[in-house]
């Protein structure tokens, strides 16, 4: 039986902050706290949406310039993105990122 999928799911099974396990789930929880889908972010931050695919499913790590396009464009930081730090975030999205994980 399936169960259903949680961001947390996979920074739980992972021991370091900065495994793509831990960056992707934190991609996934960002754009669950905005309410968007996949193609919806990716294409919003103009970012080709098999590649932002790549990267939350941990396949691919965020580049930098990908991770700032996200950054620029939904008020995310890159301490929140590689290290899981929301203190640099709006309260609003922090409060919803919180929600969410």
């Amino acid at each position: 039986m399936l169960r259903e999928w949680h961001a947390n799911d996979m920074v739980e099974n992972s021991n370091n902050i900065r495994s793509l396990e831990a960056i992707a789930a934190r991609l996934i929880c960002a754009r669950a706290a905005l309410e968007m889908s996949q193609s919806e972010f990716a294409d919003t931050a103009e970012i080709a949406r098999n590649t932002y695919n790549q990267y939350e499913k941990s396949v691919q790590r965020i580049s930098l310039d990908m991770a700032m396009k996200l950054c620029d464009t939904y008020d995310l930081s890159l301490d929140y993105i590689y290290f899981g730090d929301a203190s640099g975030i709006k309260f609003q999205l922090a409060q919803k990122l919180k929600a969410h994980q």
